[in-house]
C-alpha cells in the first residue's frame, strides 16, 4: 500500500497545481529537529533535498510559499535548483548582500532576501556562503526543492564538503525506471560525521530502491562467478557486451529479487534500429540458485522504515485523523523553542 511520510499536517491556502496526484509539501516537520551538534565546537543544519516534480512553475509555488508564510520563512532557508538556474530566499538574508565563495569582488545586489543566480554559480557554492556566514546557527533549516538537475552527478555538499544532505523527500512518477531511482538518491556520500541520512517517500519506492541496487550487486556477483576475476575486470556494461547480456539473459532471478519498478536493459544509441537488451527472467520460486542470500535482502526489506500519514488512523474512524489534522499547526515545523 502506498503512504505518504507525515510530512505537512494540513495543506496550507495556496493554488494546486495541474497534477493532482503531487501533494505540496510544505510542513516541514523536519523543522522541528534541532541542528546537528557535531562536537562543542561544530554544528550541522538540517538540510532537505525535496525532489517531487520536474515542473519548474511547481518548483516556483513552493518557493513563493516559503517565502510569503510567516511561519514557514521563520524557519527555512529555500533554494531551489532547476534549468531557471538557482533561487534562493531567506528572511536571514533581508538587506543583505551575497558574495559568493570565489567570485572576487562581485557582489550580489540586496533583493528582500532573495538572490538569483543564473550563470555558473553552482549549489556549493551558495551553501559555502550560508556556512561562512552564521553557519548552522543562523541558516538551520535548509531545504532544497529540485527536479531532473538533482540526479547523477550533482553532490548537495558544501564546497569544503562539511554540510550535506540530512534528509531526501522523493515522490517520483509511477514509470520512473529502476535506474533512475537508484541515481535519484543524493543522500549517498561518504561523510566526516555521524548524521544518518533518512529518505522520505512511498512504500514503493523504498522497496524498489532496495530490490534494484541488490539484484545489481546479484547480477556482479554471478558475472565475477563465471567469468573470473581477470575477465570479470574488463566488463564495463552490463547491456553493452554481448556474453555478458548472454548471460544475463539465460539467468533465472528469484521474484523476490527484481523491482516492480521499470528495468531498462537495452544499450546503444538512443533511437539507433536494432538496439540490444535482456529481459530479467524471474524464477518460479525464490530459491534460484544465487550468490547473494536472501535473507539479508528480506531483513533489509523489513528495516525499511515507512512513517506514514493514513486516511484513517490504525482501528479509528475518520475522527482519529482530523484530531490529529487539528493541532497546533506551527507545531509541525517550529523549532522547540518556538512552540510556546
Amino acid at each position: 500500500m502506498s503512504a505518504w511520510v507525515p510530512f505537512y499536517a494540513k495543506k496550507p491556502e495556496m493554488p494546486e497545481p495541474d497534477r493532482k496526484d503531487l501533494p505540496i509539501q510544505t510542513r516541514l516537520p523536519l523543522g522541528s529537529q534541532k541542528i546537528f551538534q557535531l562536537d562543542s565546537d561544530r554544528t550541522h543544519p538540517v538540510m532537505v533535498l525535496h525532489k517531487c516534480s520536474h515542473l519548474i512553475n511547481e518548483h516556483d509555488l513552493m518557493f513563493e510559499l516559503f517565502k510569503s508564510d510567516h511561519r514557514l520563512r521563520k524557519v527555512w532557508t529555500v533554494l531551489t535548483f532547476n534549468g531557471d538556474g538557482i533561487r534562493l530566499y531567506s528572511s536571514e538574508l533581508v538587506d543583505d548582500e551575497i558574495q559568493l565563495p570565489g567570485e572576487g569582488k562581485k557582489r550580489r545586489k540586496k533583493k528582500n532576501g532573495e538572490f538569483s543566480f543564473k550563470d555558473v554559480v553552482g549549489v556549493s557554492s551558495v551553501l559555502q556562503f550560508l556556512k561562512e556566514n552564521g553557519g548552522a546557527r543562523r541558516f538551520g533549516h535548509i531545504v532544497i526543492i529540485a527536479g531532473r538537475t538533482a540526479g547523477r552527478g550533482i553532490n548537495f555538499v558544501s564546497q569544503d564538503f562539511k554540510w550535506h544532505l540530512t534528509a531526501q523527500v522523493y515522490v517520483p512518477s509511477e514509470n520512473t525506471p529502476a535506474a533512475e531511482l537508484m541515481q535519484s538518491m543524493r543522500l549517498c556520500g561518504v561523510y566526516c560525521d555521524t548524521i544518518r541520512p533518512v529518505l522520505y517517500s512511498t512504500s514503493e519506492v523504498c522497496e524498489n530502491v532496495t530490490k534494484a541496487l541488490h539484484l545489481q550487486e546479484e547480477m556482479l556477483a554471478r558475472l565475477r562467478r563465471h567469468l573470473g576475476e581477470q575477465k570479470f575486470e574488463q566488463v564495463h556494461s552490463l547491456a553493452g557486451d554481448e556474453v555478458v547480456r548472454k548471460l544475463l539473459s539465460e539467468w533465472l532471478f528469484a521474484p523476490l529479487r527484481v523491482p516492480t519498478a521499470r528495468l531498462i536493459t537495452a544499450t546503444g544509441e538512443k533511437g539507433k534500429k536494432g538496439e540490444k537488451g535482456f529481459v530479467v527472467k524471474k524464477s518460479k520460486t525464490n530459491d534460484d540458485g544465487g550468490v547473494l542470500p536472501l535473507e539479508v535482502l528480506r531483513r533489509q526489506l523489513d528495516a525499511i522504515e515507512i512513517k506514514a500519514i493514513m486516511q484513517t488512523a490504525p482501528g479509528e474512524e475518520d475522527g482519529g485523523s482530523q484530531r490529529y489534522l487539528d493541532k497546533d499547526p506551527d507545531a509541525d515545523y517550529l523549532p522547540e523553542e518556538d512552540q510556546q
